[in-house]
């Protein structure tokens, strides 16, 4: 089941909660109607209609031996509505846009550690489980750049294992070619692929690779300064 899948099913578990609620409160509403005018009747019949003291008495007990059975029914759907509002439509195999925040603090926060050890580290903290913590992710970061309702996720730290291939490309692209700075282009990383990158990592990743290719460079000025003559001579 894909994410969007997922909050389109805990979206449609919310409306049904709130169309429980709205049951149980129309219950509630005329159980306590139902109250009062049976208790309006009951006293209309003791002042009104019994006959001497053997009926006032009669009639009074009818209406003592009811009450508690009114009372019961005000008090079950209370408690039916009390379960309804602290029920949560969550399990281990349903994710809420709070349990995929909760899993991307966790897995922001230990970084380092592999998906298998992550999913246990998720289990025991939050008891979410978590078939394939690659997949939710990068279907995260699709809903954060392609839905405005789920721009507000919980940033996902840039993470080489799950960060598109194009993203890679674009690093080194715009770390040796862009005019904009690595902080201008941070913000259009994330912006348009869901995943945070931060400006120290765009450079460690982007000398990581042009050093990979025999290219040392003291900064991104002398880098750039290079493209440009590599540019230049291939024209």
């Amino acid at each position: 089941m894909s994410l969007r899948e997922i909050i389109k099913n805990w979206t449609s578990r919310l409306r049904e909660k709130y169309l429980e609620i709205k049951e149980v409160r129309y219950k509630l509403a005329n159980d306590f109607k139902e109250l009062f005018q049976y208790g309006a009747l009951s006293l209309d019949k003791l002042i009104y209609q019994s006959n001497g003291v053997v009926g006032i008495c009669a009639d009074f007990t009818d209406y003592k031996n009811s009450l508690p059975n009114k009372l019961s029914n005000i008090r079950e759907d209370f408690r039916t509505l009390e379960n309804i509002v602290s029920r949560k439509y969550t399990n281990k195999n349903v994710y809420t846009p709070e349990n995929i925040n909760q899993i991307i603090d966790l897995k922001n926060k230990y970084f380092w550690k592999d998906y298998t050890q992550l999913q246990d580290i998720i289990k025991k903290e939050t008891n979410i489980k978590v078939n394939n913590i690659e997949s939710l992710l990068t279907e995260t970061m699709s809903l954060k750049v392609n839905n405005p309702l789920y721009k507000d996720i919980t940033r996902i730290n840039y993470d080489s294992r799950i960060a598109p291939s194009n993203m890679k490309d674009e690093i080194i692209r715009y770390y040796t070619q862009s005019n904009k700075t690595l902080k201008e282009l941070s913000k259009e990383l994330e912006s348009k692929y869901g995943m945070s990158i931060s400006i120290s990592t765009i450079s460690i990743n982007a000398r990581k690779y042009l050093n990979s290719q025999g290219l040392d460079f003291k900064n991104r000025r002398e880098a750039k300064k290079y493209y440009e003559k590599f540019s230049l001579v291939n024209k």
